[in-house]
């Protein structure tokens, strides 16, 4: 906080939606506020949501926090962040390949549509490819399991898919698995200047021969974020 202040960068200040808001809330954040002092120019307001499993019992709490917190001074944005990238998955053994949706995706723009006259224009914000709690889990110390995921992100769901990262023919098996993603139906391809350095990965693992650049856990979810954040941005210019 000390660093943003000297910075004149401004400064963010997270509300989490773990339940309904109502004016106390809104009278403790107003406290805050005035405490900070700084221009409402300089402040940043994030309405988290946390992990979305039901986009409309969300929807509804993040349209009450919005009506309530948004008004009470003029924030410099209002962002609505969110998460629906799952934090386990039962059965990968037998079930490497999933669909999931993009149940923040879903979200931000169900609030958009319930209030398309809002006087400010609600930012999205997402927690990428990770469990929204991602962030707050210890390093292990100790070696993690065989097997790593393989990310990629569509316009409606996250394409996830188990790889094995050491064992007899994990080389393989891993870009097998790529090309379970490149050859979907929903990869964007790597011509011209549109691809990220994720997708482009992505594609050289497929089609690639040998270890070498056949990747890691730690590499899948690097290129996993890439293709992301690419796609989110140009997801989001697409809306408007």
């Amino acid at each position: 906080m000390t660093y943003s202040f000297l910075s004149g960068r401004g400064l963010g200040i997270r509300v989490l939606l773990d339940g309904p808001q109502d004016e106390a809330h809104a009278a403790e954040l107003l406290s805050l506020v005035e405490r900070l002092r700084r221009p409402p120019d300089l402040l940043d307001l994030i309405l988290d949501v946390g992990p979305v499993v039901d986009p409309l019992e969300s929807a509804r709490t993040a349209v009450l926090a919005l009506d309530l917190l948004a008004p009470l001074v003029p924030w410099r944005t209002v962002v609505l962040a969110s998460g629906a990238f799952p934090r386990t998955l039962e059965d990968l053994t037998t079930q490497p390949f999933r669909v999931m949706e993009r149940h923040d995706w879903q979200l931000y723009r169900s609030v958009r549509a319930a209030r398309p006259d809002f006087p400010r224009k609600v930012t999205y914000g997402d927690y990428s490819v990770e469990h929204v709690c991602s962030a707050n889990l210890a390093p292990a110390r100790h070696p993690g399991p065989g097997w790593g995921l393989l990310r990629y992100t569509t316009a409606e769901s996250f394409l996830l898919a188990r790889a094995p990262t050491r064992g007899p023919g994990h080389v393989s098996r891993a870009r097998a698995t790529a090309r379970w993603i490149v050859e979907g139906g929903s990869f964007r391809g790597v011509d011209g200047t549109g691809p990220s350095a994720g997708e482009r990965w992505l594609h050289s693992c497929a089609y690639g021969d040998g270890p070498r650049g056949s990747g890691n856990a730690e590499k899948w979810i690097q290129a996993g974020h890439n293709q992301h954040m690419a796609f989110a941005v140009s997801q989001l210019a697409a809306a408007g």
